[in-house]
């Protein structure tokens, strides 16, 4: 399903939430929904390229999702889905500009307890950050792998010599933030393998799930949120506001939650302006002939 599809200006016969519960959910008529859904939320800005283009990629995302679970082993829980669920994804979907669908997934999108659940993988993360004027790197450091911070009068510096193709113990990760317009390394977020079994130890799921299959990815996760909540990762305001909605998710189907505190906003401010001075008065010039301390 290409994602250059336009959606039409207008949806005919859009199924009511009481038309999809009693006929469940199916390909075409959450297709059908989403797309009203697009074009409501959107309003006037669907007549324009960039609209039409925004509601194609998140009508077409929601449609190849719902059509891929509904072949998959969760099918019974995607037939369950509400108009509610639908329309929370589609704005998600616009807000945060990402893909469920494509080679890399930038959001994670799953049916759970009744809910359509969506998540921003580590790749959609990266790409919000991009937006925004950053390059940012998470890696999991293992065992004998040599590895460094420090920061001195130039900046921070980091040196991680990975082996690409170990399957040593992971000892820690980390997130390195750099900045897009000359690639220099503005900061470097890191968890000790102590730090992640403590985020571990929080986990409804500590003791096997997503844990237990996915560690590696859960790590990065962990790592993830810290950088977001110290500010290391900034965000514009929009985005800031429409990541409160979507968490980050480690992997597809993650619904590990975690405590977060809302990303830190992008703040621009303009420059001081000068202050007031008084001008100098002009120097005494001396005279030729300086008056004399007596009386003639």
């Amino acid at each position: 399903m290409s994602q250059q599809e336009i959606v039409p200006a207008e949806v005919v016969n859009t199924p009511t939430k009481r038309d999809i519960a009693a006929a469940r959910m199916s390909y075409d008529g959450a297709r059908a929904f989403a797309s009203q859904v697009a074009i409501d939320r959107l309003g006037s800005l669907i007549e324009t390229p960039e609209g039409r283009t925004k509601a194609a990629i998140a009508v077409n995302a929601i449609a190849e999702a719902v059509a891929m679970g509904l072949k998959g082993p969760q099918s019974q829980h995607w037939q369950e889905l509400t108009c509610g669920a639908l329309r929370n994804a589609v704005a998600n979907i616009l807000d945060t500009g990402l893909s469920p669908v494509g080679a890399t997934k930038e959001l994670y999108v799953f049916p759970e307890g009744g809910r359509l659940t969506v998540r921003v993988s580590p790749a959609g993360l990266r790409k919000l950050a991009a937006r925004c004027g950053q390059n940012v790197v998470a890696m999991p450091v293992r065992k004998g792998e040599p590895f460094g911070v420090r920061v001195d009068n130039d900046g921070w510096r980091l040196t991680h010599e990975p082996d690409l193709f170990g399957d040593g113990e992971i000892v820690g990760v980390y997130v390195a933030v750099y900045r897009a317009t000359d690639g220099a390394l503005m900061q470097v977020t890191s968890m000790s393998l102590a730090d992640i079994k403590v985020n571990r130890s929080k986990s409804k799921m500590k003791n096997g799930g997503p844990w237990a299959d996915f560690f590696e990815q859960m790590a990065i996760k962990s790592v993830l949120h810290k950088a977001l909540s110290s500010g290391a990762i900034t965000f514009d305001e929009g985005l800031t506001h429409a990541l409160a909605a979507v968490p980050i998710g480690g992997y597809d189907g993650d619904a590990d939650e975690m405590d977060l505190e809302a990303p830190t906003v992008r703040q621009v401010t303009a420059p001081e302006a000068p202050r007031s001075f008084q001008r100098p008065a002009p120097p005494v010039e001396e005279t030729a002939d300086p008056a004399s301390g007596s009386g003639e």
